[in-house]
């Protein structure tokens, strides 16, 4: 035996903690102060847990519906959360009142928190028992959207979903359903919510929304409920302006800025500018420091007033010689319906068109005089369509950029035109368009616009593309309701709801190759699949009342 037992002790093993804990803390009915109780007169009511809890976020997390007046206090003794209402509180006669503790309380090991935690009572002889319950979906995706929440308000203006907590309110799970419970009869405003900062109220810029065209009236229990929540178009903010540079601004704002227009305060300054998404480049020749503004309008109704000082051009930058890059040419120099540019690293202000030359295999071609495009910076030169090798001089002289500068030598750019059959053909057949509605659709290789063109007035759309060099290709669609040609998000207080976007991957085109795609966006027009609820007898009800208190579900 001593034997046996000195060979036990020796044995050795690996020592762990268990299994995690991942139930949440329950509530004992019998320890805890009555659930729907009638003619409330007390200023407390406890509930005993069956494990130790802490309780945090107690301002954002707990919501008494109707809202109190002045905040309650919560304190812990032991397992036994104790809620008492503030002495100043006076509650109203013959009120169902709902106290919901979100997320708050938790076991202390594992932080689970208690699931749908709520307290109910009554100060007069009836607890409010109507129901409404419905699935939140995401307007851009068409998809349902967990944690969620449904909400209603008493109060019909639209300032007290940004300042004010609900009424009422309900969770959406993962299917996107949500219920809330113990509803006054009456008539509610109601939102949905996707909250961020878990505080009730519509106050974050990511926070997503949605809205209903008018009032809902609360007679009798409602299903089926349908609310969309979207995200509200951003604010583009100014982040950076840096002047610093000599002959040059850069802008930077946190968005991406939609079609602006920009104006400068003072006339002396002689600026080009540049805008690429979120960034605006401005090239001016101040000869000295001045201080000046630039407007930028966009077209959502945004405006902007931007201060800059002017740091004068730098003398060196104005000698130095024109550079041009060839790489706008050799990128699009392949196809032969191509349009082809010459980029130049700043806005040019005149060329000579004399001293443009074309060639192909030596000989001299007509050339059609170029042109300065729109964008700064970019020469629209020729349309050349015959196969073969081609060579492009520029004389010296013949390009001026705003700071005056030419290009101080012979400029030779070659390329190649491909044959047509390098190229496939596509053809695309998109139904399920709303003939009452505008679309912008775009043609896309990688980031670079192909096609862009508006379809309207039928539910079917044809269109080819012929020649297009062998890549991956998407469609972008985009619903142009309002018909400006861009894309408008939803905003609540206008009660606007976005308009949607997509990005339809097509097949890949190959040389020689024809391909016809068909597609459809008629899923954007299906209402999202709710289950119906079933009707439940009374002693249905009854027992599932009881499941319900069963479960502690308070």
């Amino acid at each position: 035996m001593i034997i046996l037992l000195m060979g036990a002790c020796a044995a050795q093993g690996v020592l762990t903690g268990g299994e995690k804990d991942d139930i949440p803390p329950k509530v004992i009915i019998e320890a805890s102060t009555p659930d729907k109780s009638l003619n409330f007169k007390g200023r407390t009511f406890f509930l005993t847990f069956d494990e130790y809890v802490k309780v945090d976020d107690i301002f954002n997390q707990v919501i008494v519906s109707p809202p109190l007046v002045y905040n309650p206090k919560i304190e812990l003794r032991g397992k036994r959360m104790i809620f008492e209402f503030n002495e100043k509180e006076v509650l109203r006669d013959s009120t169902t009142y709902t106290v919901q503790f979100g997320n708050a309380v938790k076991d202390i090991t594992e932080s689970n928190p208690a699931k749908d935690l709520r307290f109910v009572f009554s100060t007069g002889d009836i607890i409010d028992s109507l129901e409404i319950s419905g699935t939140i979906t995401s307007l851009d995706k068409n998809e349902p959207v967990a944690d969620a929440w449904a909400l209603l308000y008493d109060d019909p203006s639209d300032s007290t979903v940004y300042l004010s907590r609900p009424y009422y309110f309900g969770k959406s799970d993962k299917a996107g359903k949500f219920t809330i419970r113990n509803i006054k009869a009456g008539t509610y405003q109601m939102v949905a919510l996707k909250d961020a900062n878990n505080n009730y109220k519509f106050d974050n810029p990511t926070e997503q929304i949605g809205f209903r065209d008018s009032l809902i009236t609360i007679e009798e229990n409602i299903k089926g409920i349908s609310l969309g929540v979207f995200e509200e178009e951003k604010k583009r903010l100014i982040q950076d302006v840096d002047s610093i540079q000599k002959g040059r601004v850069n802008i930077k704002f946190s968005e991406p800025l939609i079609q602006p227009t920009f104006t400068v305060s003072n006339n002396n300054v002689r600026t080009n500018r540049t805008w690429n998404g979120a960034s605006i480049t401005i090239y001016h020749q101040a000869d000295s420091l001045i201080s000046w503004k630039l407007y930028v309008d966009q077209a959502n109704g945004q405006k902007d007033s931007i201060n800059i000082r002017s740091y004068p051009l730098d003398t060196s930058m104005v000698q130095a010689p024109l550079t041009v890059s060839s790489r706008g040419i050799n990128n699009q120099a392949q196809h032969p319906d191509s349009l082809f540019y010459l980029m130049s690293g700043l806005p040019l202000t005149s060329i000579k068109s004399e001293g443009f030359a074309l060639f192909k295999d030596s000989v001299k071609l007509p050339i059609s005089a170029p042109i300065l495009s729109e964008v700064p910076g970019t020469l629209l030169v020729f349309q050349p369509m015959a196969t073969g090798n081609y060579t492009l001089e520029i004389d010296s002289a013949s390009l001026t950029d705003i700071y005056g500068r030419m290009n101080d030598s012979l400029i030779k750019i070659s390329f190649t035109i491909l044959d047509r059959a390098a190229f496939g053909n596509l053809k695309l057949e998109i139904t399920g368009f709303n003939p009452d509605l505008n679309y912008i659709l775009t043609l896309l290789k990688k980031d670079l616009i192909m096609a862009e063109w508006q379809h309207s007035g039928n539910e079917l759309m044809i269109r080819s593309f012929v020649s297009l060099l062998p890549d991956t290709y998407e469609l972008k669609v985009t619903e142009d309701i309002n018909r400006n040609g861009r894309l408008d998000k939803g905003n609540f207080l206008q009660k606007l709801r976005p308009e949607r976007q997509r990005i339809l991957k097509l097949d890949p085109l190959r040389a020689n190759w024809d391909v016809e795609q068909k597609l459809s966006i008629s899923d954007w027009y299906k209402k999202p699949v709710v289950i119906p609820e079933e009707d439940k007898t009374p002693d249905e009800e009854e027992k599932e009342e009881k499941e319900d208190d069963g479960q502690n579900d308070k």
